[in-house]
């Protein structure tokens, strides 16, 4: 990922009082002059300054993830829940026998129906893509997105 943003408060501290840039990303480089509020403007966010760039409050800056990052962000939304799905169907079995032996005294072993094991994996797939879904859309990342370069400095 590669945007623009602005840089809207130099002093701030994440939740392991770690120094971190608070930036609003933008849709386009007119955006960090426009004082209206519309859709292109985005939500803010925290970044790093790794490269030690000299930025303001105001400063136009471009800031980036790690491709390495996305890539595995993306194998593990796409893995987690076909494994959940698989795991579920190697569980239905004890699932299955666990639920029946509640309901009757006494310890059986039989084989889960089909319809109630593509249930089990359904759910154990359905599970595993909420997660994903609730994950991706907390405003917290794993790694903060770095400032890459600065194109216009606040006057």
């Amino acid at each position: 990922m590669q945007k623009n943003a602005i840089v809207r408060n130099i002093n701030s501290t994440d939740s392991k009082k770690r120094n971190v840039i608070l930036v609003e990303l933008i849709a386009f480089t007119e955006c960090a002059h426009c004082h209206e509020s519309c859709s292109k403007k985005g939500h803010i966010l925290s970044a790093v300054n790794p490269h030690g760039f000299e930025i303001k409050n105001g400063s136009l800056v471009i800031i980036t993830t790690s491709k390495i990052q996305e890539a595995l962000e993306s194998i593990i939304a796409l893995l987690f829940p076909i494994g959940m799905a698989v795991t579920g169907f190697f569980l239905s079995n004890p699932i299955y026998n666990f639920f029946k032996n509640i309901k009757k005294s006494g310890i059986s072993n039989a084989a889960c129906p089909e319809g109630i094991k593509s249930l089990i994996v359904i759910l154990f797939f359905a599970l595993a893509a909420f997660i994903v879904l609730i994950a991706t859309r907390a405003k917290k990342l794993l790694v903060y997105p770095e400032i890459t370069d600065v194109l216009e400095q606040a006057g």
